[in-house]
């Protein structure tokens, strides 16, 4: 015990030695204060919706029956905090069974089904039906992680029940609490939480802060595939306004990372696998923030290459300009861009490459519209020239498409700063010219399939002919 003791100790020392405030990096006091990103500065605003995904595990359960020492006590507590003090006292009234046992405490609003949802998905939490075995006490972890996977301080609890709606509800008020910078929180089932958060909310108005409201729980993008479509499109963080590029599976990284040591923890007692958690947490977001130090200065010594072998080019490019007597090398670049141009076709060519130019044009903006929705065309259907170019299993096909827009501008002497653009006169001229063009192509088609028709109506008039010849000589060979 004297050992543990000491042990933890030096633990929570060097914790807060290695920490970014123990480095003397000015930062705030919530739980977002352990990522370097996330973490607001004080002489910044909110620069983009800070994010967060919360999920649970079962692997980090515990059995009842192992370790019956109950003297002992934890030593540390910074992931397992407020949240989990919340959760331990609403265990002892009562209220953890199920979501409804937990409504009749906190006086929600009436319902016959917190959660509901119009969604097909078969994730959930257990039902007030599920019962957890009794060989556990402690059924698995709920924690919450930032968008960069960093474990986030008093934002994780044992569930001492199933899993179901009571933890996350405990956890979501502490974040709106401590975290106000928080826009949006991952949820595997985020559709059928939202419901129940709204309620929460309601009966809660007077503790939490106005910011609460604004909170949008949304479902991860990996999660979100099993979801109906008309669910994804209005709650997964794929087709979310301001979401940015955040895929919410953060907390899934975290949990495989606990994998191996969760069966000895499984059999340890409650507190020294309380003591377990809080140092794997904490080990996991040392490596991850030295591991994003040696990347962003890998990337840094790269730009710093990059911006260097550029400055090399360009005083070798300015000693040969100025040896040739060339002094404005904006000038000289726009008259090398003239020669460029290709020889102007003749008259009679000129129509068809105005005509193809806007046909490509065309499909360039037609597959800029689709690729800003970001819906998956791989998946849903489509069958115009821009979702089929879109559903290409590589960028190869639009490259091909922007090369050519590039030959059909140096053709037509289209210079880079005059493209034509939709409403202009060239642009006009040339769709009437691809309009005609199509009309031609159509009417050759009708054309050619009439005279396959003729050919065959004939042929069919040739054999009908020749049956009935041969029939009045058979009635004639008879009589």
């Amino acid at each position: 015990e004297v050992f543990q003791g000491a042990y933890f100790a030096f633990r929570r020392v060097t914790d807060q030695l290695n920490s970014l405030k123990g480095l003397g990096v000015e930062i705030d006091s919530s739980p977002l204060h352990v990522c370097p990103i996330c973490s607001p500065r004080p002489d910044e605003g909110d620069p983009y919706a800070v994010s967060l995904a919360m999920d649970a595990v079962n692997k980090c359960s515990h059995l009842a029956h192992a370790g019956n020492d109950m003297e002992l006590k934890p030593y540390i507590h910074n992931f397992f905090g407020k949240g989990e003090q919340e959760v331990a006292d609403l265990e002892k009234k009562g209220c953890l069974d199920s979501i409804k046992s937990f409504k009749q405490h906190t006086s929600l609003l009436e319902g016959d089904d917190l959660e509901v949802s119009n969604c097909g998905s078969r994730l959930r939490c257990a039902r007030e039906g599920s019962k957890a075995t009794t060989m556990y006490d402690v059924n698995g972890l709920l924690g919450a992680t930032c968008a960069h996977g960093f474990a986030l301080p008093d934002l994780f609890c044992n569930m001492r029940r199933s899993e179901n709606f009571t933890f996350y509800l405990v956890l979501l008020k502490h974040i709106v609490k401590e975290c106000p910078s928080v826009k949006h929180v991952y949820i595997d089932f985020g559709c059928r939480l939202a419901k129940t958060w709204t309620w929460y909310l309601q009966a809660l108005d007077k503790e939490l802060p106005p910011s609460a409201v604004d909170l949008r729980i949304m479902v991860n993008w990996m999660h979100a595939a099993s979801h109906d479509m008309s669910c994804q499109l209005e709650n997964s963080g794929r087709f979310q306004k301001d979401a940015g590029f955040v895929v919410g599976e953060q907390s899934e990284q975290l949990w495989a990372m606990t994998k191996d040591p969760s069966s000895l923890m499984r059999c340890m007692t409650l507190q020294n696998r309380h003591d377990s958690v809080e140092c794997l947490l904490s080990d996991i977001n040392d490596l991850k923030l030295a591991r994003l130090v040696l990347v962003l200065k890998a990337k840094m010594d790269s730009m710093h290459k990059k911006l260097a072998e550029l400055d090399q080019r360009l005083d070798g490019i300015q000693a040969e300009s100025n040896a040739a007597g060339i002094h404005d090398l904006h000038a000289a670049a726009q008259e090398f861009l003239g020669t460029q141009f290709a020889v102007s076709p003749t008259l009679s060519e000129r129509p068809f490459l105005e005509a193809e130019y806007v046909r490509l044009r065309e499909m360039d903006i037609a597959v800029q519209k689709l690729q800003s929705i970001g819906f998956s065309w791989k998946e849903a259907g489509g069958m115009s020239p821009a979702a089929l170019l879109l559903r290409g299993s590589t960028h190869k096909e639009q490259r091909e498409l922007q090369a050519k827009l590039t030959d059909l501008e140096i053709k037509l002497a289209i210079s880079p700063d005059s493209v034509w653009t939709v409403d202009s006169n060239d642009y006009t001229r040339g769709f009437k010219l691809l309009a005609e063009q199509q009309i031609l192509r159509y009417q050759s088609a009708i054309d050619v399939i009439v005279h396959e028709l003729n050919k065959v109506v004939t042929r069919a008039l040739i054999k009908s002919t020749t049956l009935q010849k041969l029939a009045v000589g058979s009635i004639i060979v008879i009589q």
